[in-house]
C-alpha cells in the first residue's frame, strides 16, 4: 500500500531532471463505455496522455533491444509502458 500511495502521489507531477530534460508519471485510464467514472474522463487529456505514451514507447524502443516475453512472444517494455496484464 506504500508504493501505491507513492506512486500515486507522483502520477502528473513534473519532475526535473537538468540541463532541460524531466519526467512525469502517467496513469493509465482506459476507456470502458459501461463504467459511468469513465465516461467523465476528458477527452483531450486522455488523447495527449497517449501521445505521450506512444512517444515514450518509440523512445524505448530507439534505446533499448525488444524484451520479448518466451511464453506469449510479446514485446515486454510496450506492455509494462502501457501497463497491460
Amino acid at each position: 500500500m506504500q508504493i501505491y500511495r507513492g506512486l500515486r502521489g507522483l502520477v502528473g507531477t513534473n519532475n526535473s531532471l537538468g540541463k532541460g530534460f524531466s519526467w512525469t508519471l502517467l496513469r493509465s485510464q482506459d476507456e470502458d463505455p459501461l463504467d459511468p467514472k469513465l465516461m467523465e474522463v476528458d477527452k483531450e487529456l486522455l488523447a495527449e496522455q497517449n501521445i505521450k505514451l506512444s512517444i515514450a514507447l518509440s523512445v524505448m524502443q530507439e534505446c533499448f533491444r525488444p524484451m520479448i516475453d518466451p511464453r506469449t512472444k510479446v514485446d515486454v517494455i510496450a506492455h509494462a509502458l502501457y501497463n497491460r496484464g
